[in-house]
């Protein structure tokens, strides 16, 4: 991936298509924005290859990072907040086909792993990631006082590093 051509690209693309899916899909409902933001994470994607650190995360999560933010970005160029639904289990991690047996175990076992945490802490980092409001805003939306929201987000955080190291590493890329 640090040496992008149109054959790492390509394969990027086919490898982690149903990753990008999944987070877009998330989030935009209209099938002409799902396009558009996917051609959007895309292009970004073939634009920041050369800053890919393999020692600092692997490929899918460098790849979903920039899918999130794209999305985020995407939304907020058009002055909506993205659409919010909990994880309520492995099952709704996405549609994945057999070229992405390795995204889809690293997503079952982050969701095992959240379903691990206090609800309400779940629910702050649920909120934390997928809707982009930064920890101020999340405690205006739940009344929840701004030292708690950082607090628990902190402890999440922590704790699903945890659940994570106890049932190994996620699957190398």
């Amino acid at each position: 991936m640090a040496r992008p051509n149109n054959d790492s690209l390509k394969d990027l693309v086919k490898r982690y298509r149903g990753l990008i899916r999944s987070i877009a899909s998330r989030t935009v409902r209209n099938p002409l924005d799902l396009e558009e933001v996917e051609q959007e994470i895309l292009v970004k994607l073939w634009n920041s290859m050369e800053r890919y650190d393999p020692t600092r995360a692997k490929e899918s999560t460098f790849i979903a990072m920039l899918a999130r933010r794209c999305v985020i970005d995407f939304l907020r160029a058009r002055g909506r907040r993205p659409f919010e639904e909990p994880i309520e289990s492995a099952e709704n991690v996405g549609a994945w086909d057999a070229d992405n047996a390795i995204g889809k175990e690293d997503a079952v076992r982050l969701v095992e792993a959240m379903n691990m945490l206090p609800p309400e802490r779940a629910q702050l980092l649920d909120t934390s990631f997928w809707s982009g409001l930064s920890h101020r805003e999340i405690a205006k939306k739940t009344g929840i006082s701004l030292g708690t929201v950082k607090s628990h987000l902190r402890r999440g955080i922590n704790e699903l590093r945890s659940h994570l190291d106890a049932v190994g590493q996620p699957a190398a890329a």
